[in-house]
């Protein structure tokens, strides 16, 4: 068995076999190591010498030299240590993105309404749902860049896809001992869970009704509105005091996995 040291990258092996696998060009073979082994780490150990004999003695490098070393050591330490702060940097910079997005979603408010208050019109009714309309609407309060409120038709549309919580409100007189039906309409459709009934008495009677629900948003769009009937048969009149149609978005994600945060970290990063 046999001792070599590499004379580039100082590899220092203590049993090798067979020595034909480590030429002498590359390698020092059974050096003498007695005045540094032990004693200086082996980056210092002058590997100059271009004698191939073997037992070339060696010795440790000048203190110029072994300085050099430090101050080479000191600068890829430093180095390293630069570029795990910039990368941990990077981290938290995608990471704060990422949380960033989620909450901009969150925020990326939708909602609309529209009122009218103090009002007398007057709608004819019959046995089919019919729209609400051109009553003198306003928007109330704030309406959202991306909902589009539209006073004359009656008609509020939210731009953006997900579901919102609706809700409407009226107080109206009309035609005595006659029930009348109240609803929100998406388009043609009747939104579920909001209709109302309400049968008005005698002498002046004036009626209020409610109603909220759920509706999904699809990337079309839906067109909302309040809708009434009446099931007495042929028309009958209403004359509306007060009327309200609202609507706002609610966040209707599920909450984010790590696995999903994570990625969306990378996309950051770009990796």
């Amino acid at each position: 068995m046999a001792r070599v040291l590499n004379r580039t990258t100082k590899e220092y092996l203590t049993s090798v076999s067979p020595r034909s696998a480590y030429p002498l060009a590359d390698w020092f073979l059974n050096p003498d190591v007695s005045a540094v082994e032990g004693v200086w780490a082996t980056r210092y150990w002058d590997t100059s010498n271009p004698s191939q004999a073997e037992n070339v003695a060696i010795p440790v490098l000048g203190q110029a030299a072994r300085d050099a070393i430090d101050a080479a050591i000191l600068s890829d330490a430093r180095d390293a240590v630069s570029n795990q702060l910039d990368e941990l940097e990077d981290l938290i910079r995608a990471l704060g993105l990422a949380v960033l997005d989620e909450f901009n979603v969150i925020r990326e408010e939708t909602y609309g309404s529209m009122a009218a208050d103090g009002i007398d019109d007057t709608q004819s009714i019959g046995a089919s749902f019919v729209q609400l309309a051109a009553m003198g609407l306003t928007t109330e309060g704030a309406s959202s860049a991306n909902t589009t409120v539209d006073t004359v038709a009656g008609t509020m549309n939210p731009a953006k896809v997900g579901d919102y919580m609706v809700g409407y409100s009226i107080s109206f007189s009309g035609a005595n001992n006659t029930e009348f039906d109240f609803a929100i309409f998406g388009n043609a459709s009747q939104a579920a869970g909001t209709q109302v009934t309400r049968s008005l008495g005698t002498g002046g009677d004036i009626g209020v009704i409610s109603g909220q629900t759920i509706v999904n948003i699809p990337a079309t769009g839906i067109d909302l509105s309040i809708r009434a009937r009446q099931n007495s048969g042929g028309s009958k009149n209403i004359t509306v005091k007060a009327i309200s149609l609202w609507a706002f978005r609610v966040e209707d994600r599920a909450p984010r996995t790590i696995a999903q945060l994570k990625a969306a970290v990378r996309g950051k990063l770009g990796t």
